[in-house]
């Protein structure tokens, strides 16, 4: 059960107890494996052209390998590609420690930064435009499995349509696209210039199930960044939401794909509803995550890497 657990495949793995069977004692030593062991990772940044500006990407990779597989990282509206630092945590962790042996060699983590978010400068604010931004963004990478949240799941699905040859698997968290109903007060809130950082904590709090909310530094940052970038972000908004309802579906598009398909949902989602998650029409592997609202990669970040792990080695 801990093999399984931390998506161990005991395959191959010399076991020390009765017939060579694969005891919890030999998963543990597997987990504990010397650092020296580790292959080390470096960071860096680079910024790519599109038509619509600059996007901001961020890089994770093994140091003098070169990756043939990439997992992208599409952050939700109104975030950055920071959201991401305790899934890359997490994720970095498990693909050093020889879980992973198979994936690790080839594999390379791109967050990137959506136009007006973080430190791109695009001015793309249709749906359209944003996937263009994206496949332009990723059209240096060899082959690719998307991982995004909210809207970024939505854009992940655009991508993969229009990526298919590269694109190996879909890994969507909390999408928006698959159901009728949305928070139309958070995201009216979030793309106000209006706002003030009371009203944004506020809103903020909706996101988890526990309420939890941002550092007041984090808040006013991103004060100032949506009231610079408020009329690009109520663009992006009125192109998926309209008074409470979404306005684009994107369950077609995921049928249409030929890449496994995995959703994540938190049961305490108040931004969409997670039934509309189990689209009966898709043959998609749905996890429904208790305890867990709107955000499970910043809730559950390690069961978020371990979902993601499953997928890897499948893929």
């Amino acid at each position: 059960r801990t093999a399984s657990y931390f998506g161990i495949d005991v395959h191959g793995i010399e076991g020390s107890g009765r017939r060579q069977r694969v005891t919890h004692t030999d998963i543990v030593k597997l987990l504990t494996r010397q650092q020296t062991d580790r292959p080390a990772y470096t960071v860096t940044t680079d910024r790519v052209d599109t038509p619509g500006g600059q996007i901001h990407r961020k890089h994770w990779r093994v140091e003098g390998v070169a990756a043939k597989t990439t997992l992208v990282l599409i952050h939700g509206l109104f975030a950055d590609s920071e959201v991401w630092n305790d899934v890359v945590a997490q994720m970095i962790e498990s693909l050093s420690s020889g879980l992973l042996d198979s994936v690790c060699k080839n594999l390379a983590i791109c967050a990137i930064d959506l136009p007006g978010h973080g430190h791109s400068n695009n001015s793309a604010s249709s749906y359209e435009h944003i996937c263009e931004a994206v496949i332009c963004a990723v059209q240096d990478i060899e082959q690719v499995v998307l991982l995004g949240h909210s809207f970024g799941g939505a854009l992940a699905v655009g991508v993969a349509e229009q990526l298919q040859n590269k694109t190996q698997s879909l890994f969507l968290i909390s999408p928006v696209g698959l159901g009728k109903l949305i928070r139309q007060s958070f995201l009216d809130t979030l793309s106000s210039e209006k706002s003030d950082q009371a009203l944004l904590t506020e809103a903020l709090s909706t996101l988890t199930a526990s309420g939890r909310t941002p550092s007041r530094e984090y808040i006013h940052v991103l004060s100032e960044r949506l009231r610079l970038n408020s009329l690009q972000l109520k663009d992006m908004v009125k192109g998926f939401a309209i008074e409470g309802e979404q306005t684009r579906d994107i369950t077609e598009n995921i049928a249409a794909l030929k890449c496994t398909v995995e959703i994540v949902v938190g049961r305490q989602d108040t931004i969409v509803e997670w039934r509309d998650c189990l689209p009966a029409s898709l043959n998609v592997n749905v996890t429904l995550l208790a305890d867990t609202g709107h955000m499970p990669h910043v809730e559950q970040p390690w069961r978020v890497v371990q979902l993601l792990n499953l997928l890897l080695l499948r893929s």
